[in-house]
């Protein structure tokens, strides 16, 4: 292979789908991606099924495939922060490519993500879903967590997972706490330049995904919880404007009862009383949290580039066309 190819990493967090892995191995071998080889990083998120002991003949554009088995079971967000601290240990890559083994990420979206990278070689590069394969229940749920997140959060987030990050910003994302929860919102958090690809979600090689309907809320909450600082902020924000209108509501029901005739409910005090309480105490609880949350960024927190290292147990080539680094 030519010297001055350009190297690619792919980490693929995986659980138990190795055959899954094979077609996408052949898939990647396929693209017309002339001048680029791509190293294929496998996270095994401590799979009950183990690793095969060879995975074929590699294509000529994949010049090795190495196995990262981890310790324990961490789930895929954190398998991919740990795949990524990984390779951010080696030399010699240009950009890493994020993505999942079971067909969804399509890789004939590989090559729009290159070419996006070739004209925006600092930005990060991320699949912008505009055809989703899920049931329409799915879709439902997927659209009122986009508008949840951007309620609360203020941004837009429209993409997943599978992105391409250039490898001098990666150093800087695997020492973000955030990228233990949700790597998505992490990228949005960064504050890094970001562009979108439009791609269409693909359709899985095999199976169905082991992802249930509570995993994928806690997914959901998780992206949500990277931006937890701007989220406490408007919800006091809120709670201080239901505190205002509840007493707004007060003084004008005692102002009319006082110096007027006019009858008022008697239940019409009861339920200003009543909701300024409870927008009271909502008050004082997210003030408390807040505290709180603002009193722990003072330790200092678990990151995966320092600590990811520590669920790793093994790293494993299992083919390769160049010798084994180091």
């Amino acid at each position: 292979m030519s010297s001055d190819s350009e190297r690619i990493a792919i980490v693929i967090p995986l659980f138990n789908d190795w055959d899954c892995l094979g077609r996408l191995l052949a898939d990647i071998g396929g693209l017309p991606v002339e001048g680029r080889t791509f190293s294929i990083f496998v996270v095994d998120d401590c799979s009950m099924v183990p690793a095969p002991e060879i995975m074929g003949h590699l294509p000529p554009s994949v010049e090795q495939l190495e196995c990262i088995r981890l310790r324990s079971n961490v789930g895929h967000q954190r398998s991919a922060a740990i795949g990524l601290s990984i390779v951010a240990e080696r030399t010699g890559y240009d950009a890493v490519i994020v993505m999942d083994a079971d067909g969804e990420d399509r890789p004939s979206d590989i090559p729009n993500l290159l070419a996006a990278h070739a004209a925006n070689p600092l930005s990060l590069i991320v699949a912008q879903r505009q055809k989703r394969s899920e049931p329409a229940g799915f879709k439902v749920m997927y659209q009122l967590f986009k508008a949840l997140f951007r309620i609360l959060t203020g941004r837009t987030i429209d993409f997943g997972n599978f992105c391409l990050i250039p490898f001098c910003h990666l150093d800087r994302l695997i020492f973000m706490r955030e990228l233990w929860s949700h790597l998505g919102a992490t990228l949005l958090k960064s504050r890094l330049p970001l562009v979108r690809v439009p791609t269409a979600r693909g359709t899985r090689y095999k199976g169905k995904s082991s992802m249930s309907l509570p995993s994928l809320i806690i997914h959901g909450f998780s992206a949500i919880a990277v931006f937890m600082d701007a989220v406490f902020v408007r919800l006091i924000m809120l709670c201080i404007a239901l505190m205002t209108l509840a007493a707004a509501g007060g003084i004008a029901a005692a102002t009319i009862r006082v110096l007027t005739s006019i009858a008022i409910p008697g239940w019409a005090t009861n339920v200003v009383g009543v909701s300024a309480i409870i927008a009271f105490q909502a008050l004082t609880l997210l003030t408390i949290a807040a505290i709180m949350m603002l009193a722990s960024n003072s330790s200092v927190p678990s990151v995966p580039g320092r600590d990811g290292r520590l669920l790793v147990g093994s790293c494993r080539l299992l083919a390769s066309h160049r010798p084994s680094s180091a």
